[in-house]
């Protein structure tokens, strides 16, 4: 067994060779629990799942547990499935020792102009930067279609779900309740993304009791919905629940273009 001092499934392909994917694989039915690896450095080593350039791939029924880093962490995917798992305490070192990554599921967009992901039906309890990560670094392609459903999120060390970037992006069905930081944090130019039917409560707390954690959250960083940065272009908030979140309950930091935002029920604390 690992120790954490590299993934535990690294899967990659030779020389991180783009033009050799990894195809049509499927991970399902076991449990990875990591929580007795202690801290090593390197932003790769400590997590349970480490990929890269994945097509045609199924993860259904897992559960992690306790992961240093990120549980699964995948560079660049196309037609992939993440579902029915349970991802609990993973990226239990972000905000003392390891302030990168750190999420539950971390996934790097851009290499391809489609990069379609979905995440739905998962419980993510107590994970790090994020429970739901998508960020597209400065890469050639549009990476866009991700769709993040129907999730329970809760207890996070900062924020819920995550998007750096990116293009047609879906936030649907979710319930985010308890993050230290904001259930949903939108960083720079998310265009055409569509966030509705979330229900959202009692973010920004920085209230949560969780092991080796010395982080403050600023509270800059706190809210239900964040949108700060770049401006996007085709952004909807449309009929969603927000409830007693520190910070505010929406809070876009600059005037979006072709924006609705529309029949959301908000109850300030």
């Amino acid at each position: 067994g690992s120790t954490g001092k590299e993934p535990l499934f690294d899967c990659k392909t030779p020389k991180y060779n783009p033009n050799e994917s990894l195809v049509n694989f499927e991970h399902s039915d076991f449990t990875i629990d990591c929580s007795a690896w202690e801290y090593s450095s390197g932003g790769t080593s400590m997590k349970a799942y480490q990929g890269y350039y994945c097509l045609d791939a199924i993860f259904s029924n897992l559960e992690i547990i306790g992961t240093p880093a990120t549980a699964f962490g995948i560079d660049y995917c196309n037609r992939v499935t993440i579902t029915d798992c349970i991802f609990k305490d993973c990226g239990r070192y972000w905000g003392t020792k390891n302030s990168g990554g750190s999420n539950g599921v971390g996934l790097m967009t851009g290499h391809w102009d489609e990069e379609n992901v979905i995440v739905t039906n998962n419980v993510f309890e107590g994970c790090g930067r994020h429970a739901v990560f998508f960020e597209r670094k400065n890469e050639p392609n549009k990476g866009r279609g991700q769709v993040i459903a129907n999730n329970i999120i809760k207890d996070g060390r900062w924020c819920g779900i995550g998007v750096y970037k990116g293009e047609n992006v879906t936030i649907e069905g979710n319930q985010i309740y308890n993050c230290r930081g904001s259930a949903i944090l939108l960083e720079n130019a998310v265009n055409d993304i569509n966030i509705s039917g979330n229900i959202i409560k009692e973010c920004g707390t920085d209230t949560a009791d969780l092991n080796n954690y010395d982080y403050t959250i600023a509270a800059a960083d706190m809210g239900g919905i964040k949108k700060e940065g770049t401006a996007s272009n085709g952004f909807m908030i449309v009929g969603n629940i927000l409830r007693d979140n520190i910070g505010g309950n929406i809070i876009i930091d600059v005037t979006q273009t072709n924006a609705l935002e529309a029949n959301n029920i908000s109850v300030e604390i």
